[in-house]
């Protein structure tokens, strides 16, 4: 049995619109939504590898123990309520002996905006450690800040008339959002004006008209 089902890929805070082939259960390809008005059919190069990411036969599927060594790379199968629980008392040995303040939460980007953020800074805050280590300070808590305005999070509409599109060391020609991509190319191609402000010289500058 074949079927295509329309979704959003959560490979990052983008939420592109995908269509996913499925055969006997299984995904057999993905593909960008021609429908779905934020990246019309665009899809980047980690949206085409999420089936890898699906499918890799050394995908980690529950919680893993080290028996062994560090780096002999021995490992045995554990729960999850294990997993929590050694988690848990490691935490609470560090924070007795030492001071909450002696363990910093590092964390990358996630695939969702408000919940996970808001699950992680409340462990870090209920834990009682202000060392909550984001890279949000140059991506998430800007948009966030968009509500004292807006009331919503503030996003680039390049979909209208646009006058001029500043890029100020943003290139999402290689990294962030590259469905933006398109949609400047188009707005530029109704005559809007493209400024690019970066030290370096990316390859949206290059699309630059003088």
């Amino acid at each position: 049995m074949s079927e295509t089902i329309k979704t959003i890929c959560r490979m990052c805070l983008m939420g592109c619109g995908i269509i996913a082939h499925v055969k006997d259960g299984e995904i057999t390809k993905v593909e960008g939504n021609p429908d779905f008005p934020i990246n019309k059919g665009g899809i980047c190069p980690k949206g085409l590898s999420s089936i890898q990411l699906l499918y890799d036969p050394k995908r980690l599927k529950y919680p893993l123990r080290r028996v062994g060594k560090r780096g002999e790379g021995r490992w045995e199968h554990t729960s999850w309520d294990e997993a929590l629980k050694i988690t848990a008392n490691g935490l609470n040995e560090i924070k007795t002996r030492d001071g909450a303040r002696a363990i910093a939460f590092p964390k990358g980007q996630a695939p969702a905006w408000d919940i996970w953020y808001d699950l992680w800074t409340r462990l870090v805050m209920t834990f009682g450690s202000p060392n909550l280590v984001t890279p949000a300070n140059v991506c998430f808590f800007p948009r966030r800040s968009s509500y004292v305005t807006c009331g919503e999070y503030a996003d680039s509409d390049f979909d209208n008339n646009n006058g001029i599109i500043v890029l100020w060391g943003y290139n999402p020609a290689s990294s962030s959002l590259p469905a933006s991509c398109r949609r400047i190319f188009e707005a530029m191609d109704r005559g809007a004006q493209l400024m690019v402000i970066d030290p370096v010289f990316t390859p949206m500058a290059a699309n630059v008209k003088y």
